[in-house]
């Protein structure tokens, strides 16, 4: 995701039992470095969300693209990434 003053994302909210463990994998996969944050693609932050299922407002991890957007991004006003949607 990107910043935005008004932004949504829609996805989903996990649980993991060795949360330490996930969020290194996750950190490899979206290009995070914790020991080098000004060189990773992506910053990983604690966001608030909004459960739809509760409407309860927890905090969560989300990784925010800290980057100039590459030539030809597409912002997706919805929230809602499907397939295909970036053509």
């Amino acid at each position: 995701m990107i910043e935005a003053a008004d932004g949504t994302v829609c996805g989903e909210a996990m649980t993991f039992p060795d949360l330490g463990s996930t969020m290194a994998r996750l950190d490899v996969l979206e290009g995070y470095r914790p020991e080098d944050p000004e060189r990773s693609l992506y910053i990983r932050r604690v966001q608030p969300v909004t459960l739809l299922c509760t409407g309860e407002r927890v905090p969560a991890y989300g990784y925010v693209w800290q980057r100039p957007l590459p030539r030809g991004a597409v912002f997706i006003s919805s929230g809602r990434w499907t397939p295909g949607e970036a053509r």
